[in-house]
């Protein structure tokens, strides 16, 4: 006659199985994860490559942010003829790839006066084009052209973020509500209609890491994990910065090229606080 399980064998049983699984699951979780991180590389590395093509066929100048001086069209939208899926766009991590840009969105067009083109592709918000109008001492929204870029494989083109308007610039607040704040405030609220947020915390970053790191593109198309201190070369204000610049070269507020002002948010990282005019806030202590 075969011998049944005694309870405290069956007990064990599960209590080893529960040891597994409570030993496997974050193992699962993490590998996930990882993957996730390795498509969003992938992404933005197309999207690198697709920015060179566009640049070949325009006299080697880079898409602008808004290629047209409206919101209905953005960088994004000027590669569609070069990337063909808009899911190409789409973060499979960050929070806000859930939520349609400037250029796709509806409720941005009405709260914003200007209409859609249909014929574009729909994007929605997850990697954000680094606006460096410094770079050519112009205002506004000037494309780039590539013989600018002194050291390609250091100055970025492309970074992750969560806001409507898909560029960004290191003179921006680190205000959740882009504005001059006593304090940094989540979620934020920035260029959301009628200022209702949607419960995304940091502009900037995908939701990866913590928030503490971003995927960046640079202007050879070569794409890699970076933390914030090391896109903005704390440790050596010599060297190229992921955002354009090199932060010895900053001087005084005196034109769109040379203003100390473009270098908020590094500088807010590597004092810990806010000790200028343009932000008044202070990174929270978990990006740092």
């Amino acid at each position: 006659m075969k011998k049944a399980f005694t309870l405290i064998e069956l007990l064990v049983v599960i209590a080893i199985i529960a040891i597994l699984a409570a030993i496997l699951f974050p193992v699962f979780a993490q590998a996930k994860a990882a993957a996730k991180a390795t498509v969003a590389i992938s992404q933005m590395k197309q999207l690198g490559t697709a920015m060179v093509m566009y640049s070949t066929d325009a006299d080697d100048v880079n898409s602008p942010p808004y290629p047209l001086n409206d919101n209905a069209h953005t960088w994004r939208t000027s590669l569609d003829p070069y990337v063909k899926s808009g899911q190409m766009s789409t973060d499979p991590v960050n929070p806000a790839a859930k939520f349609l840009d400037v250029a796709s969105d509806p409720l941005q067009a009405a709260a914003g006066g200007y209409t859609l083109d249909p014929t574009v592709t729909k994007h929605t918000r997850s990697y954000s084009r680094l606006n460096q109008f410094f770079l050519v001492n112009q205002w506004g929204n000037p494309g780039i052209p590539n013989s600018i870029y002194a050291q390609p494989a250091s100055q970025g083109l492309v970074i992750e973020g969560k806001d409507a308007y898909p560029d960004y610039c290191t003179c921006e607040s680190w205000d959740g509500n882009g504005g001059t704040g006593p304090s940094y405030q989540t979620p934020f609220t920035h260029s959301e209609p009628n200022g209702v947020s949607k419960g995304l915390n940091y502009i900037i970053g995908g939701g990866k890491w913590g928030d503490k790191a971003t995927v960046s593109v640079f202007g050879d198309t070569h794409t890699k994990r970076q933390t914030w201190a090391d896109a903005c070369q704390l440790k050596d204000p010599n060297a190229y910065t992921t955002f354009g610049y090199r932060r010895a070269d900053l001087g005084p507020d005196t034109g769109p090229g040379d203003q100390n002002w473009i270098d908020s948010v590094c500088t807010n990282l590597a004092a810990g606080a806010v000790n200028g005019s343009y932000t008044q806030v202070s990174i929270p202590k978990e990006l740092q």
